[in-house]
């Protein structure tokens, strides 16, 4: 139960952080039933005098947000993905020297976030030459993806890998990595404008407190935490403790700069055979940042070793399907000794910062990518995992057949 109370202490705390107001424009495409969205394209252009433009679907963001050209732009990962990949496809299409100047920017930009991140300091001739290039060269992809006028960037809702946001940063579009619940309204930590921590999702925002219990759980308190369930007082008590602190269910960790760093849902963890407790959202972040890799569901409750099971971007499976001369449907392609060979180098990439018992030992490419459609995913495209087990469990026994 949320208050209209919950929600203007919420809205009343966020948008003096990040100067929303009036005249700012968003564009929307995700379901408004969800709280992200509904807080920023409903409920705060309402309440700043802000514009709302909403996205013909899914499929046209891209081609929607240059006639958008929002000054605020909320996405989920996997949007954020398909926006670099579109500049990277679209990149591939051009002359070897606008190749070299773009790639040239986009590495000295990565150089720069880098040294910031670290707190060093970049050499005043390479600085010089980024922010020359920034202004030819990055102000030119800004305009095509529509976010010339952009000032706020957030990913939400799901992971983002670190090297995602370290790109758009490079290319003077600072993603904001936001973290919240429902029950909290949406926002509650966040990185600013002015400090971010790339691979955190920031500090408390004011008025909210974020605590760590015993067991690693991130425990929330503020104006924004909701009154409890509707005619559930079990689960509210179970919510929100006698100390007013509300339970997320998801665990985490503060860095050496107070940054919060979400490890993963309490629910997910996995209890290898051995009594490993391992989360598997970091490591199917890690596949996923591969381009041919769209989704990752780590296995490994119960087993002597970890699994997963992976679906391919139909994009940059054609992309791969060209380069490689080959013919076949996705099914076909999914089975191609070639690209298992290359899925595989992935794997033993991810695999080596991690430890044995964190390592995949085994694989398989589903013929087919998860949709919300088939109730594999949230309408945010997050992975229901006890869906996409009871849809592939014949899959799963055979990946553990021999263990």
């Amino acid at each position: 139960m949320l208050s209209h109370s919950n929600i203007m202490w919420a809205l009343r705390k966020v948008t003096p952080v990040y100067d929303i107001g009036e005249g700012d424009r968003l564009l929307s495409f995700l379901p408004l039933s969800h709280i992200a969205e509904r807080m920023m394209s409903d409920f705060l252009p309402i309440a700043v005098a802000g514009e709302t433009w909403f996205a013909r679907n899914l499929a046209t963001v891209a081609e929607d947000l240059p006639a958008c050209r929002p000054t605020v732009f909320l996405a989920v990962p996997r949007l954020w993905e398909k926006l670099r990949e579109t500049i990277e496809s679209n990149l591939r299409a051009q002359s070897l020297p606008v190749r070299a100047a773009v790639q040239r920017y986009i590495d000295l930009g990565l150089l720069n976030v880098a040294s910031e991140q670290e707190g060093s300091l970049v050499n005043r001739s390479t600085l010089a030459l980024y922010r020359v290039l920034d202004l030819t060269v990055g102000s030119t992809l800004r305009q095509r993806l529509g976010l010339d006028r952009a000032r706020v960037l957030v990913t939400s809702a799901a992971p983002a890998h670190p090297e995602l946001i370290s790109w758009f940063h490079a290319i003077g579009l600072p993603l904001l990595q936001l973290y919240g619940l429902t029950e909290g309204c949406g926002p509650t930590a966040a990185n600013r404008t002015d400090h971010v921590r790339i691979g955190t999702v920031g500090t408390a925002l004011p008025g909210m407190s974020v605590s760590i219990a015993d067991d690693d759980e991130i425990l929330l308190k503020g104006g924004n935490v909701c009154l409890g369930y509707l005619n559930d007082p079990e689960a509210t008590a179970e919510l929100i403790d006698a100390d007013g602190w509300m339970h997320t269910g998801d665990t985490g960790a503060f860095d050496a700069y107070g940054s919060l760093r979400i490890l993963g849902r309490k629910k997910d963890i996995i209890i290898t055979a051995a009594g490993e407790n391992i989360a598997p959202e970091a490591i199917e972040v890690d596949l996923t940042n591969h381009p041919l890799i769209s989704e990752a569901v780590v296995l490994g409750e119960g087993r002597r070793y970890l699994a997963a099971l992976l679906t391919l971007d139909p994009d940059a499976l054609t992309r791969w399907a060209r380069q490689h001369t080959k013919l076949g449907d996705l099914e076909a392609l999914a089975a191609d000794p070639d690209l298992l060979a290359e899925i595989q180098a992935v794997i033993d990439q991810v695999n080596t910062k991690r430890s044995h018992a964190e390592s995949i030992r085994k694989f398989r490419v589903l013929a087919h990518v998860l949709t919300a459609e088939d109730g594999e995913l949230t309408p945010t495209m997050k992975v229901k995992r006890g869906i996409v087990y009871e849809h592939h469990a014949e899959v799963i026994t055979e990946l553990y057949a021999n263990g």
